[in-house]
């Protein structure tokens, strides 16, 4: 199949294992550059021999960041824009939020969903869409699980920033609609 990626880069955040990881070897499959993140060095550097390994002729390039920090993820921005090329492409997928039992669930753990899940994705949206709306082009794919569309009693914290997710993938949608970049939940 030919989706005309060839040579676009994507950026996808927790890309070193999982489903960032099934989405690079797919955009791989397609002839797009990659650009992996994730926290840790050492999970980037084995999901990029893997990648290498499986297409050698692949352009699979890493860089570690914790999403988790707005200024981190900021930097990351800069960096990859700078060292890789302009992001055509953006997957975020970074983050997942623990399954714990409403009665058990404290203000803390709602906070660390929000951030595990939310706040990973806006603190990359947020600069990087603000680039693809100047360059006229550009596109997000937001993976968003479907606890935010139907609550579950052992994953209310993590469905939460699934649902606040929906919500702003689908505002971003229509507010740079017009400046040729596309947004998807």
């Amino acid at each position: 199949m030919n989706l005309e990626l060839t040579n676009l880069h994507v950026l996808i955040t927790g890309g070193s294992k999982g489903i960032g990881l099934a989405c690079a070897r797919g955009f791989i499959a397609e002839g797009a550059r990659v650009t992996l993140v994730s926290r840790t060095l050492e999970t980037l550097q084995s999901a990029q021999r893997e990648l290498q390994s499986a297409t050698p002729s692949a352009t699979v390039n890493i860089i570690p960041a914790d999403l988790r920090n707005a200024a981190e993820a900021e930097r990351m921005v800069e960096a990859v824009e700078r060292d890789f090329g302009a992001v055509d492409v953006l997957v975020n997928s970074a983050g997942a939020a623990k399954r714990t039992p409403a009665a058990e669930l404290t203000t803390d753990a709602w906070h660390d969903a929000m951030q595990a899940k939310f706040f990973t994705y806006i603190h990359v949206i947020n600069p990087l869409i603000k680039k693809m709306g100047a360059r006229g082009r550009g596109a997000v794919v937001n993976v968003v699980g479907a606890g935010g569309k139907v609550a579950a009693v052992t994953h209310l914290a993590g469905g939460s920033p699934n649902a606040a997710l929906m919500l702003a993938s689908s505002g971003l949608a229509a507010a740079y609609a017009g400046k040729g970049v596309r947004v998807n939940a």
